[in-house]
């Protein structure tokens, strides 16, 4: 398993179960992709974030990136709004990291019919621009899901010690399963290839995405 050394002189773990010190600070990081809450209103807290509220705009500052935004037509009437903000730090990692945006359907009509530039997918998918006026409005809409793909290869120990034990477990191909907790928002695709992939989202929505990650299996995230 690979680790990100945060500072060269205070790696303290060779693996993602132990944990490297702040030298500066002398504290603990507290934005690791285990340390999930949940907020009074229904919210998941990870990385500082709470999905279902936080707005890109408000994700944009804390990062101090601005992402490529897309709508995403999959088939006709199934579209989504991404923002890729390609590779990150977070806390201790390093990993890819895409931001579903809750935008209604007239929104995403909207954005699709204004766009300003499309383009096929590998997937299938149609990527769709968005013009200058349509990124100000994407800008004011919260997350709807975070998708995090760490550049560390997690094993299913690893993820026991950090995550615990799922509630449900579905296996999408002979390497690839999926391990949901809804109890923390999340849903997390564990590849023996390595390619691992965790969804965030809020209460109100996991059902969704639960319905639709096993509809999708283990195909591609963009």
């Amino acid at each position: 398993m690979r680790v990100l050394p945060v500072f060269a002189s205070c790696l303290l773990a060779v693996t993602v179960g132990l944990v490297a010190c702040d030298k500066e600070a002398g504290k603990t990081p507290d934005n690791l992709p285990w340390q999930i809450s949940t907020s009074a209103e229904g919210y998941t807290q990870v990385f500082h974030w709470e999905i279902g509220k936080t707005t890109l705009k408000e994700l944009i500052n804390s990062l101090q990136h601005f992402p490529e935004l897309a709508v995403f037509v999959t088939a006709p009437g199934d579209s989504m709004l991404e923002a890729y903000f390609g590779r990150r730090r977070l806390g201790l990692f390093e990993a890819r990291l895409i931001a579903e945006l809750d935008a209604s359907e007239q929104q995403l009509q909207k954005f699709a019919d204004e766009q300003i530039e499309r383009k096929p997918q590998r997937s299938g998918a149609w990527k769709l621009s968005l013009s200058e006026d349509n990124v100000k409005i994407a800008n004011t809409l919260p997350i709807k899901y975070l998708i995090y793909i760490p550049v560390a290869d997690y094993t299913a120990d690893i993820i026991i010690k950090h995550f615990g034990e799922p509630q449900d477990k579905v296996a999408v191909t002979d390497k690839a399963t999926y391990w949901f907790y809804p109890d923390k928002g999340l849903a997390l695709l564990l590849n023996d290839d390595g390619r691992d992939v965790f969804h965030y989202s809020a209460a109100k929505d996991y059902a969704a995405l639960k319905q639709r990650l096993l509809k999708q299996g283990s195909g591609e995230v963009r």
